[in-house]
């Protein structure tokens, strides 16, 4: 009877060594998929800093060109020549085209 006893008690603790084995292979699986998750996500935080740091750029940029746009249409009520209008213009476009060009190559 004991020994029926001390076999049971072995098989409980061979059969709880075999749920600890499956479980330390889950939480190995568990902790490989997390940090694949965390560096997937590391990455979407720079991208997602990334796209922030263009539209406040890009707003920067649009802004300086409605301002522009505004004094072009503006040159026409000044009371100049019109080859100083023309001077005044084409200073406007040239750095309106230079923004433009800048805002690409960033």
């Amino acid at each position: 009877m004991f020994t029926k006893v001390i076999i049971n008690q072995r098989k409980k603790i061979i059969s709880q060594n075999k749920e600890i084995e499956k479980m330390k292979k889950e939480i190995n699986e568990l902790n490989e998929e997390n940090n694949y998750l965390y560096e997937e996500n590391k990455s979407n935080r720079n991208t997602i800093e990334e796209l922030e740091a263009d539209i406040r750029h890009t707003n920067i940029v649009i802004n300086k060109i409605k301002k522009e746009l505004y004094d072009l249409q503006n040159i026409n009520r000044l009371g100049n020549l019109e080859e100083d209008k023309n001077l005044m213009r084409n200073k406007i476009i040239n750095h309106i085209i230079k923004e433009l060009a800048d805002s690409e190559s960033n």
